[in-house]
C-alpha cells in the first residue's frame, strides 16, 4: 500500500477500469454474461426454444465453452460489420445524465431507469488524482462525473439553438 501511495503522490499511477465498476452505481448496468444472454439466444435458435429454465442452462453452457469475446466475434462474423457489436450493447447499456443541479440519471434510450444511484466509489477514484483512468466501458459514468462528457455539452447546445430558434419564431424575425 506504501507503493501504491507514494506513486498518486507523485502523480504516476494509472487505473485501468474493467466491466462492471459501474455496477457500484446502480444494479441496472449488465455484466457481461448478461449483456450477452440476449445475443446467444440470436446466434444459437436452440437456446430459444423450449423451456425457460433448460434455455438458461444452454445459454450458460455457450457463454462457459465459448467465452465473451468469441460470442462476440461470432456476431461480428454474422453481422458482416464490426459497429454491429457496438450498436448492440448500446442499445443495452445505460447512461447516466446528469439534471445540471448535481442529481444524476441512469437512461436507457430515453427512459429513466434508476435514480437512487451510488456515486462513492466513482468521486473517490476520480479524486485520488491518478495519472490517468483507462476504461474500456461502454457507459459514460466517468465521463459525466470527471466532466469530460461532450455529448452532454452538445445536448446542451442543441437545446438552446431550439430555444432560440423558437424565440425567433415567435418574434416572426425568422425569414425576413
Amino acid at each position: 500500500l506504501d507503493h501504491i501511495h507514494r506513486h498518486i503522490e507523485d502523480g504516476t499511477l494509472s487505473f485501468i477500469i474493467g466491466a462492471g465498476f459501474s455496477t457500484n452505481i446502480s444494479t441496472k448496468f449488465p455484466l457481461w454474461g448478461d449483456l450477452l444472454k440476449p445475443l446467444v439466444g440470436e446466434l444459437y435458435p436452440a437456446c430459444a426454444g423450449g423451456k425457460k429454465e433448460l434455455q438458461e442452462r444452454e445459454v450458460q453452457r455457450i457463454i462457459a465453452e465459448k467465452g465473451y469475446l468469441e460470442i462476440a466475434s461470432e456476431y461480428v462474423r454474422r453481422k458482416g460489420y464490426h459497429e454491429a457489436m457496438d450498436l448492440y450493447i448500446e442499445k443495452r447499456v445505460p447512461y447516466l445524465k446528469s439534471s445540471g443541479n448535481g442529481e444524476y440519471g441512469l437512461f436507457l434510450g430515453d427512459n429513466l431507469i434508476d435514480d437512487k444511484l451510488y456515486l462513492g466509489c466513482h468521486k473517490k477514484l476520480l479524486g485520488l488524482g491518478v495519472k490517468h483512468i483507462f476504461t474500456f466501458n461502454y457507459d459514460n459514468a466517468l465521463d459525466i462525473l470527471a466532466g469530460v462528457d461532450v455529448a452532454e455539452e452538445l445536448d446542451r447546445l442543441q437545446m438552446h439553438v431550439k430555444e432560440t430558434n423558437n424565440i425567433l419564431k415567435k418574434g416572426g424575425a425568422v425569414g425576413r
